[in-house]
C-alpha cells in the first residue's frame, strides 16, 4: 500500500484486499453496471478528465462493446509519450523513453548499430518506437480510464468529508498539463541527443569523419575534398577488432586509367578525434609516399597558404607532406603493427 493507505470499497466501505479497487463482495456488481453503460464514479471521471469527458466516455462505452477492449486514440498515437506527460502520466513516459536509450545502448554494444536510411534509428529501437506508437494509440484509452480509476479510488480512500475538497483533489490529480508535455518532450529530445552521442549510429561515426578534418588542412572538411576530387565516391562504416571504429572511403581517381582508391580512418567518436589508417589503390596496399602524392593533390588546389612564390609553395606542401606522414604512419606502426 501506498504510505500505509488501506484502499476502502466504494461500495460498501469494506477494506480491499491485495490493492484491489473494490472489495470482493462488489467487485462483480461494479462490472455489471459499467457494462451496461453507467459507472459508480461518472462524476468523478468528469472531474478528473475536464472538458474531454464527453470525448472519452465515447470512447470507453465503445471498448465496453468490444471483445478486446480497445479503441483509437490519435493524438496519443502521434503525440506518444508527449501525450503521457499532458494528461500527467510521467513515470510511464519516463520509462519509454529510457527503454529507447536502452535499446540504442544494446544495438550499440552489440554491434547491431547500423542505422535505418533517412531516420538515422537502429533497428531495433525504430521497432520499438512503432510498437509503443501503436500501442498507444490502441490502448490509450483504457490505460487513461485505468489510471484514471485508480487515482480516484486512492482519493476517496482517504475518507475526505468535504466533497468539494474531494473534487478540487480529483481534479488537481488529474485534467491536463502542457508543462507536463513540454517537460516529457524536452526530456525526450535530451534522450535522442545522449544516445547519438553516447551510442552513434554508423551514420553518426560517418557523418563525424565528413565534417572533420585533417590536422595539415584544419580549413577544409575531409568530405567535401574527398567527394570533390574522386569519383564515385561512397563511405561504409565497419566496427574493427578490440571496439575500434572504422570508417572507409571509396573512390575513383579523375586520371586515367580510373583507379579504385581506399583510405581508412580510426574514429574516436566521443573525444571527436579522427585519424588516417591505411590506404589502398586497386585492392593493393600503398606506402607513405602514395598517400602523401594523393593528400597533395586532393589539398593543393584549395589550399588558402598557397602564394605566388613558387618556393615558398613547395616549402609548405612538404612540411605539410611530412606532418602528415609522421602522424599517418607513426600511429599506423606504434599502435596496430606491434
Amino acid at each position: 500500500m501506498e504510505r500505509g493507505i488501506v484502499l476502502e470499497c466504494i461500495n460498501c466501505g469494506q477494506p480491499c484486499a491485495n490493492e484491489q479497487l473494490n472489495c470482493a463482495n462488489c467487485q462483480q456488481k461494479l462490472h455489471n453496471k459499467q457494462g451496461e453503460g453507467s459507472s459508480l464514479i461518472d462524476k468523478e471521471l468528469e472531474e478528473y478528465v475536464g472538458r474531454q469527458y464527453p470525448y472519452y466516455k465515447k470512447k470507453w462505452e465503445l471498448e465496453n462493446k468490444r471483445i478486446a477492449k480497445w479503441s483509437w486514440n490519435g493524438w496519443a498515437a502521434i503525440f506518444n509519450v508527449g501525450w503521457l506527460g499532458y494528461r500527467k502520466y510521467y513515470l510511464p513516459a519516463t520509462l519509454f523513453i529510457l527503454l529507447l536509450v536502452v535499446c540504442d545502448a544494446f544495438s550499440y554494444y552489440m554491434g547491431f548499430n547500423v542505422a535505418l536510411p533517412i531516420i538515422n534509428m537502429v533497428p531495433l529501437t525504430f521497432l520499438l518506437l512503432v510498437f509503443i506508437l501503436f500501442g498507444l494509440g490502441i490502448f490509450a484509452n483504457g490505460l487513461y480510464y485505468q489510471f484514471a480509476e485508480r487515482r480516484i479510488y486512492r482519493i476517496k480512500a482517504r475518507e475526505i468529508k468535504d466533497e468539494s475538497v474531494e473534487n478540487y483533489l480529483i481534479r488537481d490529480s488529474g485534467g491536463t498539463s502542457k508543462m507536463g508535455a513540454t517537460i516529457v518532450t524536452m526530456l525526450a529530445v535530451a534522450s535522442i541527443l545522449f544516445s547519438h552521442f553516447f551510442f552513434p549510429t554508423d551514420q553518426d561515426i560517418i557523418q563525424k569523419v565528413r565534417t572533420s578534418s585533417l590536422y595539415e588542412y584544419p580549413v577544409f572538411s575531409i568530405g567535401e575534398s574527398f567527394e570533390n576530387y574522386f569519383q564515385n565516391s561512397g563511405w561504409i562504416y565497419y566496427r574493427g577488432t578490440e571496439g575500434l571504429e572504422l570508417v572507409e572511403f571509396q573512390g575513383e581517381s579523375p586520371e586515367m586509367p580510373r583507379k579504385k582508391v581506399t583510405i581508412q580512418f580510426i574514429v574516436d567518436y566521443k573525444l571527436g578525434e579522427v585519424e588516417p589508417y591505411s590506404l589502398t589503390i586497386n585492392g593493393e596496399s600503398k606506402n607513405e609516399e602514395e598517400f602523401l602524392k594523393i593528400m597533395e593533390e586532393i589539398f593543393k588546389v584549395q589550399n588558402p597558404f598557397d602564394i605566388e612564390d613558387g618556393l615558398q609553395v613547395n616549402t609548405i606542401q612538404q612540411s605539410g607532406g611530412k606532418a602528415i606522414s609522421d602522424r599517418f604512419f607513426s600511429f599506423y606502426e606504434n599502435k596496430y603493427l606491434k
